[in-house]
């Protein structure tokens, strides 16, 4: 059963790269904009994510918080994701005593069509372009670690049901309630990123165009 406009947010138990924890009591009242990845060496989830950093000042000068959470460990985080975080932008896994539970309280979709063996491919070459560019800068990147051929990436891509099956999930969050709840089909797609704006309080944005090409 997926979350739905309304509902409240299930309470999360995060960590991020500095070892500073988030929960949802955290937040309070606060606009926040909730992702749940897939493991840390996944080029596409590291697409978004170097997208996101790259608008961070912009989505998030109306007070908006930006949560990225990987569902890996914090060792796994070291080698891959966690390199893109800094302590302005920082970037989250499931602390290490909560199971991942995140992703079971959030309802995170699991779909052998969507993963990496399935239409993710050719939805991610021929529809939203985001495959080749998620190669050159992750996926097959020396300065990334080149996770698909690194062990330790290739261990968390192919090797564990984490990496095969979970898709994303995007959640807006307003004063402990969910606005909206999206749960991507294939492993690269995400919550419209109009809606984010709109949500964020951002006039005049241009549609994030770059956040799709």
């Amino acid at each position: 059963m997926s979350l739905k406009a309304g509902d409240a947010a299930p309470n999360f138990d995060i960590v991020d790269t500095n070892g500073n924890k988030l929960t949802l009591a955290d937040l309070g009242s606060q606009k926040a904009w909730l992702t749940l990845y897939r493991p840390s060496a996944c080029p596409m989830c590291n697409l978004q994510v170097s997208r996101i950093k790259k608008r961070y000042t912009e989505l998030t000068k109306n007070g908006m918080k930006i949560i990225q959470v990987f569902e890996s460990t914090p060792a796994e985080m070291k080698s891959f994701a966690g390199t893109q975080a800094t302590a302005e932008f920082p970037i989250y896994v499931p602390a290490p005593d909560s199971n991942f539970q995140i992703y079971t309280d959030y309802h995170r979709q699991r779909s052998c069509m969507g993963s990496a063996m399935g239409k993710a491919f050719p939805y991610h070459m021929c529809v939203d372009g985001k495959f080749w560019p998620g190669m050159a800068k992750f996926g097959a990147n020396p300065s990334f670690g080149c996770p698909l051929m690194n062990p330790s990436g290739f261990y968390q891509l192919m090797c564990t049901s984490r990496g095969l099956f979970t898709m994303p999930t995007d959640v807006l969050i307003e004063d402990g309630k969910v606005v909206n709840a999206f749960y991507g089909d294939t492993i690269g797609k995400h919550l419209d990123i109009s809606i984010v704006e709109e949500f964020a309080g951002i006039s005049g944005a241009v549609s994030g165009q770059e956040m799709t090409r």
